[in-house]
């Protein structure tokens, strides 16, 4: 949907959805902040999405999910949006410190080139 209608149809389309709740998996509900916080982000709500990273934090302080790089993740690619790499690298660096997985690493990769740090990307 996002690529066929754009983010306010695709934001409007989970709107209209129940959010998951504690009866879902933690997964699930994770996911679901995720969506909003790319939604928000791609329509340049800055704040809002900021809200939405927030909610996530509080989903994966749960010890049972124990997942702070996918937080992590998320925000960088909402500093990303805003133009703050500095912040976006720090974002990512406690993501892959976390768990060294292919995304976060790619993740940096695609930040050090945004940064014309080429050389340092294929490392």
């Amino acid at each position: 949907m996002l690529s066929s209608s754009g983010p306010f149809a695709a934001l409007k389309f989970l709107e209209a959805r129940p959010e998951p709740n504690d009866q879902d998996a933690a997964l699930e509900q994770i996911h679901w902040h995720w969506l909003h916080v790319t939604m928000r982000s791609l329509l340049r709500d800055f704040a809002d999405a900021g809200s939405w990273i927030e909610r996530m934090r509080d989903l994966v302080s749960d010890p049972e999910i124990n997942r702070p790089d996918m937080v992590d993740f998320v925000e960088a690619g909402l500093l990303e949006r805003q133009d703050r790499y500095d912040e976006a690298f720090e974002a990512i660096d406690r993501a892959i410190d976390f768990k060294a997985a292919r995304r976060t690493i790619q993740y940096k990769a695609h930040l050090l080139t945004l940064r014309g740090r080429d050389e340092d990307a294929y490392e």
